[in-house]
């Protein structure tokens, strides 16, 4: 998440004209939903241990890996 971060943050910074708050807006915009979702997904995997629940592990590692290979 963090290289994605960055990635998407040059990205911004290379197109836009200034560092101000509309660039900061558009960087959390892009990024809200994504970070979200993998969080969630994290909770959800220490749930599981904590519960000492089995859960969908494999279906969950492919909802993320297809999450991921995605361009952010």
């Amino acid at each position: 998440m963090a290289l994605e971060d960055a990635a998407v943050l040059a990205e911004l910074l290379l197109t836009g004209a200034e560092v101000d708050d509309e660039l900061w807006v558009a960087f959390g915009a892009r990024r809200q939903d994504r970070v979200r979702a993998v969080v969630e997904w994290s909770l959800q995997l220490c749930r599981w241990q904590l519960d000492h629940e089995q859960g969908d592990v494999a279906g969950l590692s492919v909802a993320v890996t297809d999450l991921v290979t995605q361009p952010a």
